[in-house]
């Protein structure tokens, strides 16, 4: 569906977090449809709530989508 997020790039993502020892991501190409949320249930599949600490979708108030990208900061 349009609103689906690639559980890849989802795996991709934590992949490079984990080589890289970074605790914040930025994810790209988010469904412009996902929420907060969205990406939260998303991220869930593959990690646990607890280890994240903080997640931003800004948000474009014209078109009422998101920007197409995402912050996730690891505890």
């Amino acid at each position: 569906s349009q609103g689906a997020m690639s559980c890849q790039s989802v795996m991709a993502g934590m992949e490079h977090s984990s080589q890289s020892q970074a605790t914040t991501l930025m994810f790209r190409r988010v469904p412009r449809k996902y929420t907060a949320t969205d990406l939260l249930s998303a991220l869930e599949q593959h990690v646990s709530r607890s280890t994240l600490d903080f997640v931003y979708v800004p948000w474009d108030r014209k078109s009422t989508n998101n920007m197409g990208f995402a912050f996730v900061n690891f505890t």
